[in-house]
């Protein structure tokens, strides 16, 4: 046994592994669960919608009144709006010196491009203006891929009775729009004085699913920006399809932990070693120094991958790396595990692949390769059938 370099940049991409996950973050439709980050922000998680900044700071920050910072803005309010509790956050704006010193004094937020929407489609939020008055809060309606009108609607310019500082809720019917858009809320005012609060809550597009999109792709994924349809495989599969590559998104960190992984941060989750005679996480360009390398793909490959490295001395047998813990599949479709493998030089050895489902006491051995490739990577898919386990 001469040298083997084994290099598994392990795209470990299980797709459909969990009908929840796939079913959900694959669908082409807006209200699925996964999608309501970009239909709904409450500010307790993960909110995607783009927040302006007049400076290197964003002018919106998320916060709670519990903050001590908060209580320096001015009149906050006590609790947040979504959750009511004073532990719960919303978006407070802060007023930019160098923004108000030119005279720039807008300052807005939005939405992730939507596919289109049906004529009930309407948009719901929370405001609070510590004096209310002083600013116009405008809902803006713009479409992306044409020079379609920008359609815009004041959205507090109603005289309260009541001039308390409190939570309102407005809302603005956004009706049908037949082409890819986003939402922009502008919120315009100098708000140079002292004591001067704006906050936002509970953003939520409600109905906004246009129904011609269902028909347009059917099973398939559709990809937000254009009428294009792809196939869920296609999704998270570290290849951009989409026009403008959502399908390779913010939709990809909703897979379980490790599922997705292309070890350019780190191993996530996978078991790795710094020992020289084990799997580790290296980058192609830190191997141009090794004279014993056969081949010149993996030195020219970019970014990081796994890598393992077995020579005729080496007393080794036998060095595995492991994934963390999937949770157990829902789906009655197979699931589908990939990866891309480099495997070059002499060798007698084999590369295997197995499960090992929880509360069995068997890995069943799901792939085998005992021989070598060209000087290239190769991509390798698996059907992983009758996982009833995590």
């Amino acid at each position: 046994m001469k040298a083997m370099e084994v290099s598994c940049t392990c795209h470990a991409l299980l797709d459909r592994f969990q009908e929840e996950h796939s079913d959900q973050i694959f669908s082409h439709h807006l209200d699925s669960e996964d999608d309501s980050q970009i239909t709904s922000c409450d500010f307790e998680s993960l909110c995607l919608w783009t927040l302006s900044n007049h400076s290197d700071q964003s002018d919106w920050s998320v916060v709670s009144p519990r903050q001590p910072e908060s209580a320096q803005v001015g009149l906050m309010p006590v609790t947040d709006h979504s959750e009511g509790s004073s532990d719960g956050h919303f978006l407070l704006l802060s007023s930019s010196p160098a923004a108000e010193a030119s005279g720039r004094c807008d300052y807005h937020l939005t939405s992730p491009v939507l596919p289109g929407s049906d004529r009930h489609c309407t948009l719901q939020m929370a405001l609070y203006e510590s004096h209310p008055g002083l600013g116009n809060l405008t809902l803006l309606i713009k479409p992306v891929l044409s020079d379609s009108a920008v359609h815009s609607v004041v959205l507090n310019h109603r005289k309260r009775d009541d001039q308390r500082a409190k939570w309102e809720v407005l809302e603005s019917v956004i009706g049908q729009v037949d082409e890819p858009f986003e939402v922009t809320l502008l919120y315009t005012s100098c708000l140079g004085e002292d004591g001067v609060t704006v906050a936002l809550d509970s953003l939520e597009l409600i109905d906004c699913e246009s129904e011609h999109q269902d028909a347009i792709c059917g099973e398939s994924f559709h990809c937000v920006n254009s009428e294009v349809c792809i196939d869920p495989s296609q999704v998270c599969n570290f290849h951009t399809d989409c026009p403008f590559g959502e399908d390779e998104g913010f939709i990809c960190g909703a897979l379980p932990f490790g599922s997705h992984c292309s070890f350019e941060q780190d191993s996530c989750g996978w078991s790795v070693s710094n020992q020289p005679l084990a799997w580790r996480r290296v980058a192609g360009d830190a191997l141009l120094e090794k004279e014993d390398m056969q081949g010149v793909t993996l030195q020219s490959t970019p970014g990081h991958f796994l890598f393992l490295q077995v020579r005729e001395s080496n007393s080794l047998r036998e060095a595995s790396i492991q994934s963390s813990s999937f949770p157990p599949p829902v789906s009655t479709t197979a699931c589908q595990m990939r990866f891309s493998l480099y495997m070059h030089g002499d060798f007698n050895g084999s590369l295997l692949v197995a499960i090992e489902e929880n509360g069995t006491t068997t890995a069943p051995l799901v792939w085998e390769r005992n021989y070598q490739w060209a000087d290239d990577w190769e991509d390798v898919a698996l059907q992983l059938t009758d996982l009833h386990h995590g």
